[in-house]
């Protein structure tokens, strides 16, 4: 699984008069991040719309994760860090403050809770869902998180009703060993060989006792039992090491101590 960010879509400008400008974004990536004023001079394309007011839309996906959206109006600047990996960590938040100017208060670990083993969070922000009373009723709170994507170190701010979803799943697997993982494999492949040859050999040589076994004790007691019991028993690991004897030994207990079946 490939890791760091892949840039889905990205169309700039305004109602229905909109470009896709995928590639140019794609092209802005650098070192696995983007930092990309919002202007048709950075994005290296003509004004679609001029004199007014347009918008960049971003939808990319983090180590092959779910779908994320972010957008940025004209003059403002689309960040998204999220350096491929050998190890890559995903989403990890690492400090949360909500409130507002002047009484903050740290909500780190409720944030947390939201962040699913998948590396997905799904948040609408609100005093209720990060534990606390409301502060101020009066006032605008906003929650500002501080976050890595693959260890890189990312800040967003949302505005009390304002959802935060994100995915950027966790990558432990190292891309970079696959060549070494092949040799190991084919390096067990050749030493498991002979133990599993000798571990069919056990059990074919186990079941050829029995049935042998079985055959003589169907000749000493003068009965039929099917030969496909016999098998069945052989089936059992290693049965010819312990049956055997057990059965040899209930024949000495009550037949003098011959022991007429010969394997």
């Amino acid at each position: 699984m490939s890791t760091g960010i892949n840039i889905k879509s990205a169309s700039y400008g305004v109602g229905s008069t909109n470009v896709d400008v995928t590639a140019e974004v794609t092209s802005k990536i650098l070192d696995g991040a983007l930092n990309l004023p919002v202007t048709p001079a950075a994005l290296g394309i003509d004004d679609p719309a001029p004199g007014q007011l347009k918008t960049l839309t971003i939808k990319y996906s983090i180590n092959n994760g779910s779908v994320n959206t972010i957008t940025e109006k004209d003059g403002g600047t689309a960040v998204i860090s999220a350096p491929a990996e050998r190890v890559a960590s995903g989403l990890q938040i690492t400090k949360a403050e909500y409130g507002y100017p002047g009484n903050y208060q740290d909500v780190t670990d409720a944030v947390q809770n939201y962040l699913k083993e998948d590396g997905s969070i799904n948040l609408k922000v609100g005093f209720k869902e990060v534990g606390l009373p409301d502060p101020n009723p009066s006032k605008k709170k906003n929650l500002t998180v501080e976050y890595t994507l693959n260890g890189s170190k990312n800040q967003k701010s949302f505005d009390d009703g304002e959802n935060w979803k994100m995915s950027a799943p966790p990558n432990v697997k190292n891309k970079n060993t696959k060549a070494t993982d092949f040799i190991q494999s084919i390096m067990m492949s050749i030493f498991s060989a002979p133990f599993k040859f000798l571990g069919w050999y056990l059990l074919f040589w186990s079941m050829y006792t029995i049935v042998e076994y079985g055959v003589s004790f169907n000749a000493f007691f003068n009965i039929n039992i099917p030969v496909g019991l016999w098998y069945c028993l052989g089936l059992i690991p290693f049965s010819s090491v312990y049956l055997i004897p057990i059965i040899n030994f209930f024949i000495i207990l009550y037949y003098g101590g011959s022991i007429y079946a010969t394997t």
